[in-house]
């Protein structure tokens, strides 16, 4: 049996190393995701997660086993669709106190404090993808939803200069268009294809024209906000998984501790 002292040093390995393991693999991939797309990166984050796991299990047989490789997708899952958008907002400038209508002159990684704004949701328009579960095989649904950002003295046969979207899992309009969108950031990557579809639809049953380099926008209270809200999707996951494991591992070795006396 062995001592108190080597129970607690060998536990103490055993979650270190699996700490580095997880960040090891999402550190791994994190790069590749600024130079390929999200489908792309998560076929490179399979065979990572893959060839990280079979050597990660032969240099350390006695501390990484199957729980620990089922836990590290996670953060391969977070890096390879969050990444990406997190560092591109970090890294974008911020345009602060510019009427929309200036917003297509800057970068489509800009963050933008307007002067004037009004989300024209009278022609909000959504367009809806659907899956098939396979477990139950009924189709799934998700909504993305834009509608056209301009100054308030803005009319339908200007070109429209930026867009506002979001998506979710219910036809709903964003609450967020319900006040005036003075903050913005870019929409996250995952997103833009079904909102440019949606953008598409928005258009045609209008008659709208669309600015050169027009930006597609996620309304947030402040820049900071949503900075901060795009930081803990990206992490918190990281950090909650990887506790949940460390936990449940604590208690296996309790409970194999209290058995072994």
């Amino acid at each position: 049996m062995s001592s108190p002292s080597s129970t607690v040093s060998n536990l103490a390995r055993k979650l270190g190393i699996n700490l580095l393991f997880m960040l090891g693999l999402a550190a791994a991939v994190a790069p590749i995701t600024l130079f390929v797309s999200p489908p792309v990166a998560m076929a490179i984050a399979v065979v990572t997660w893959i060839g990280g796991s079979a050597w990660a299990i032969n240099r350390f047989e006695n501390d990484i086993d199957g729980w620990s490789i089922i836990c590290a997708i996670v953060p391969l899952i977070m890096v390879t669709f969050g990444f990406h958008d997190y560092l591109s907002l970090e890294r974008g400038a911020t345009v602060a106190d510019i009427p929309v209508a200036q917003a297509p002159q800057y970068s489509s990684g800009s963050r933008f404090n307007f002067t004037d704004s009004v989300v024209q949701r009278k022609m909000a328009a959504t367009f809806r993808s659907s899956s098939r579960d396979r477990k139950t095989g009924r189709l799934r649904y998700h909504y993305y939803n834009v509608a056209p950002l301009t100054s308030k003295d803005w009319t339908a046969a200007e070109p429209v200069p930026a867009w506002v979207g979001c998506s979710d899992g219910f036809n709903e309009k964003c609450s967020e268009w319900r006040n005036a969108c003075t903050s913005a950031i870019p929409v996250e990557d995952l997103d833009r294809q079904g909102l440019r579809k949606a953008i598409e639809l928005s258009m045609s049953q209008n008659s709208l024209r669309v600015a050169t380099s027009a930006p597609l926008l996620q309304c947030v209270p402040s820049i900071e906000a949503g900075r901060q809200e795009r930081a803990r999707r990206l992490w918190l996951p990281m950090v909650v998984i990887y506790l949940f494991w460390a936990v449940c591992t604590l208690i296996y070795q309790g409970v194999q501790a209290v058995r072994d006396r």
